[in-house]
């Protein structure tokens, strides 16, 4: 069987395995195909936090993201207490909850434009379903701004109203992508061009928000008795309690400690979400930069794979399959956890599995590379088991999993044959030639046939250090929730600033923790 064929049959099997109990629901917008005619275009606010940003890179891919699709799953657990007759909104919720009785799959149009002849602003929503014993069903919902605003407000919780709400401000990098995919595909990339132009100049347009500003007025002071000494200095803090420190301290105190800053008694932040906002996603728009230079190590190894049969070492082959997966790692910004199949919690059971198996195998097993696919995607998918003892065929997966094994794997294989390190340059571990990682043997810098496993090291030149670390250098942004700066950070506030620093608050823009899975 070729992958192709492969992924064919588990996307068929994956369809006819939905259960009744949840339900996925595909998202798409601007589904242009919805709008009343040629001429009329959709409405779409310029993407949430694009003032705070430079424009993203071209392909998604530099940034992790293997695809820019959005789905949702609807389970019985959620139940927004809605009847249709409340209305256009209270119908459309209703469908969608009604889904999860279906077994089989969804997916949720959405388009919003100004209707000429009403002369008001909709929401056009279409909810098309498939059963697994192939019937459909479609229905088109129209929502008013005022229904759009109920329909938001009534549903907090709801995971599909959630996206709905996601993609329409386009919170994420992934969502911005996903929307521009879909103008380029109905209205053709002059569209998207001159869409984008219309507000280009909100691309980090903003002024830079002068949190340590902002922190001080949020500080009321107190007068200063004699015995509190020149350099002391008291203040009253918005949740009400007093902070004694001294004028050094707060003179010392970076944006970052500003920021994150909280009340040693009760935990209350001195700076609510709004104000330090612009601050948050300047930061996260660093690190997605950061990230585009990892995710460019991986991107490379994204083609067929060689036609010359190799030899597979396991060992090698593991710890190429462990870094490759770091190479899909994403955080909020660029795409919500909810979006992210390398977050799903069925690869922590596929790294187990195969840990298992590669970890203890000695033998040299000699295949075509594409076949080496092959057999690891068809071993993960027949022989992981979750979900009460099934094996993934046989359970219902993420839209995407299919692709993002044949990704994975595709990426690990490649890499084992394409990045052997030739002597006389060869060195122990994982290394850069040119700015490309390679690896290399243990025994003596000499590479046999390139059937030596990869060693858990990383040589930047002179310092081999532990597999961890190399995962760190790969990522350089919070694999583990904490990167090395935050320690330092961390250490310093303990050192420093023990009264007026707490934890570092900006669990929105933290990395998923995929090393989990490992």
């Amino acid at each position: 069987m070729s992958l192709e064929q492969l992924l064919s049959h588990f996307d068929n099997l994956q369809l006819q395995n939905a259960p009744t109990h949840t339900h996925v629901v595909e998202l798409v917008c601007p589904a242009c195909n919805l709008l009343p005619d040629r001429d009329t275009v959709p409405c779409l606010d310029p993407p949430k936090y694009a003032a705070y940003m430079s424009r993203p890179p071209k392909n998604p891919a530099s940034l992790g993201l293997i695809d820019t699709s959005f789905h949702a799953i609807v389970s019985s657990s959620i139940a927004s207490g809605l009847l249709a007759e409340d209305g256009a909104h209270g119908e459309l919720l209703k469908g969608i909850e009604d889904l999860v009785y279906v077994a089989g799959r969804s997916k949720l149009a959405i388009v919003p434009f100004f209707d000429r002849n009403s002369r008001r602003f909709i929401t056009r929503f279409q909810l098309e379903t498939i059963t697994k014993d192939g019937q459909t069903s479609t229905r088109t919902f129209d929502l008013g701004l005022e229904n759009m605003e109920m329909l938001f407000d009534a549903v907090k919780s709801n995971g599909c109203i959630s996206m709905v709400r996601h993609l329409l401000s386009r919170e994420s990098l992934r969502a911005y992508y996903h929307v521009r995919g879909q103008l380029s595909d109905w209205h053709g990339y002059s569209f998207v061009r001159d869409e984008e132009a219309s507000w280009d100049v909100e691309w980090a347009s903003s002024h830079k928000t002068d949190v340590e500003h902002v922190f001080l007025e949020k500080l009321s002071r107190l007068p200063c008795d004699a015995a509190c000494g020149m350099e002391s200095v008291r203040y009253i803090l918005p949740c009400g309690h007093e902070l004694s420190t001294t004028h050094a301290a707060i003179a010392a105190m970076s944006e970052d400690d500003c920021a994150s800053a909280c009340c040693q008694i009760c935990g209350t932040r001195f700076l609510t979400g709004a104000e330090v906002l612009p601050y948050e996603v300047r930061l996260a728009s660093k690190r997605c930069k950061r990230a585009a230079r990892i995710h460019d190590h991986w991107t490379k190894l994204d083609r067929s794979p060689s036609p010359v049969k190799y030899g597979f070492d396991g060992k090698t082959l593991l710890d190429a399959i462990r870094a490759a997966l770091r190479g899909f790692a994403t955080f909020e910004l660029i795409s919500p956890a909810s979006q992210s199949v390398p977050r799903h919690g069925s690869i922590a059971a596929i790294m187990e599995y195969l840990e298992r198996i590669l970890a203890e195998e000695g033998s040299i097993r000699e295949e075509m590379p594409e076949t080496m696919v092959v057999l690891l995607i068809d071993d993960i998918l027949k022989r992981v088991r979750c979900n009460y003892g099934q094996p993934l065929i046989e359970t219902s997966l993420p839209p995407g999993c299919g692709q993002f094994f044949r990704d994975w794997m595709l990426r690990a294989v490649n890499f084992v044959t394409d990045r052997k390190c030739d002597p006389p340059a060869c060195r122990p571990g994982i290394h850069r030639h040119d700015r490309e990682l390679v690896y290399g043997c243990t025994a003596g810098g000499v590479v046999d046939d390139g059937r030596m496993p990869l060693t858990r090291s990383i040589d930047e030149g002179q310092k081999p250090t532990g597999m961890e670390d190399l995962q760190a250098e790969l990522a350089e942004m919070d694999l583990e929730r904490t990167s090395s700066l935050h320690k330092e950070l961390a250490e310093m506030e303990v050192e420093q600033r023990p009264k007026i620093v707490g934890r570092l608050g900006r669990e929105e823009y933290m990395m998923e923790d995929v090393g989990a899975a490992m």
